[in-house]
């Protein structure tokens, strides 16, 4: 379920799961997903997130220069990274996501007032989001 080559930058949804010590198998949830919302980081700051990645799942990774690139200007949660499947991404509408996250919440970090999301899932052939999104999917190994 955890691939490299996906990180968490702002607007990935990824599945929810509990912690290690209830899961040591990281199964993803089949109920519940987030969106990354996350800031903005230094080169050093990302150096410091690969360390500690790397230690916890006892494999080195490294940044390339296109993710940190992506994490210096658009921003996310590089903490999550191989730790959480990512299954998707927003395309549109992530300024509904910035409302969301200025949202006031008590001190769980739960909204004082309940957030319902409604969405669509439009299911498209990888050719067919690369020429309306400008996006390109990355290559399988």
């Amino acid at each position: 379920e955890i691939l490299p080559g996906y990180i968490h930058t702002k607007g990935m949804l990824a599945a929810a799961r509990q912690g290690d010590a209830v899961n040591p198998e990281r199964r993803s949830s089949s109920c519940q997903f987030y969106i990354v919302q996350g800031k903005t980081f230094t080169e050093r700051e990302l150096q410091m997130a690969e360390a500690r990645i790397s230690a916890t799942i006892n494999e080195d990774i490294k940044y390339t220069e296109e993710e940190i690139k992506a994490y210096m200007e658009i921003g996310g949660a590089p903490w999550l990274d191989q730790q959480y499947t990512i299954f998707g991404e927003v395309i549109e509408g992530m300024e509904v996501v910035d409302a969301i996250g200025r949202t006031k919440t008590d001190p769980r970090d739960i909204p004082l007032e309940a957030i319902n999301i409604e969405m669509e899932v439009i299911e498209l052939r990888k050719k067919k989001i690369e020429k309306l999104y400008d996006f390109q999917y990355p290559e399988e190994e």
